[in-house]
């Protein structure tokens, strides 16, 4: 796969990395000595990443993500609370007013995080705006706003094409999509999909690269990352694993220094 990469566009050097689909405890605490911006964590019965234990305490720089499937609010809402979650994946069917109800169960959670660790995220989000794409309005992430705590990631699969105006309805009510691999399972199938059909993509909101990212995809990433689209972060998983659910953390090591060279 071959990019034709427009002359002059600045590498993202602000690019982020999730990695989801953590299981094991002991594996989890070593991933996070990593700093992975995101770490994934999947609560849908289906999936053999299936988390049924109390996620390990992390370092609060780490958004602890709860991937989520066609679930009831109600369930996203305990899990959660209970394991302090700072973002939500939806992976499954879900709409649009579907996306808005979450948004509203969390909003007023804003008001349990101190005023001043509020008001830090607030501006490092605006001052990250400003600095970074200052002429981009619409469609841009609302997250890390003073009324709502939770990001909320709603994810599209895709194969060869996709209708983007599709997500249009979704932009007010999610912070930012995933562009995942259509396959047998709503994630973790294996293999890419064209990232070539992300050049028609219209907006400006944030997304995440998800789908068969592994240490063979890295150039193709540095060349993607060129092509001035809004790539706000890579989610990576299964190839990274030794089992479902359990992460080479060697190879995890090797890939962000290739990614950051």
């Amino acid at each position: 796969m071959r990019f034709r990469v427009k002359h002059g566009m600045a590498k993202n050097k602000n690019m982020k990395l999730k990695v989801c689909g953590m299981k094991y405890e002991e594996n989890i605490l070593e991933l996070a000595q990593l700093q992975p911006d995101y770490m994934g964590f999947i609560f849908y019965e289906k999936s053999p990443r299936f988390v049924e234990e109390q996620i390990p305490q992390l370092n609060s720089a780490i958004k602890k993500t709860g991937v989520f499937v066609d679930a009831e609010l109600s369930f996203i809402q305990q899990k959660v609370e209970a394991n302090n979650l700072q973002a939500v994946q939806l992976h499954g069917n879900e709409s649009a007013e579907y996306c808005q109800e979450l948004r509203n169960l969390f909003k007023n959670k804003r008001d349990e995080i101190p005023d001043q660790v509020r008001d830090d995220e607030y501006n490092q989000s605006r001052h990250a705006e400003l600095v970074g794409h200052p002429e981009r309005s619409r469609g841009t992430a609302s997250h890390q706003t003073k009324s709502n705590p939770i990001e909320i990631i709603k994810a599209f699969s895709i194969k060869d094409q996709f209708n983007f105006q599709e997500l249009e309805k979704y932009l007010p009510v999610v912070d930012y999509f995933l562009f995942d691999t259509k396959g047998q399972n709503p994630g973790g199938n294996g293999f890419t999909f064209d990232w070539r059909v992300l050049k028609e993509y219209p907006f400006q909101k944030p997304f995440f690269l998800s789908g068969g990212i592994g240490l063979n995809e890295v150039e193709k990433i540095k060349e993607f990352q060129q092509l001035n689209l809004p790539l706000y972060a890579i989610d990576v998983n299964s190839k990274f694993e030794t089992e479902p659910g359990r992460k080479n953390i060697e190879d995890l090591i090797f890939f962000t220094k290739k990614i950051n060279s």
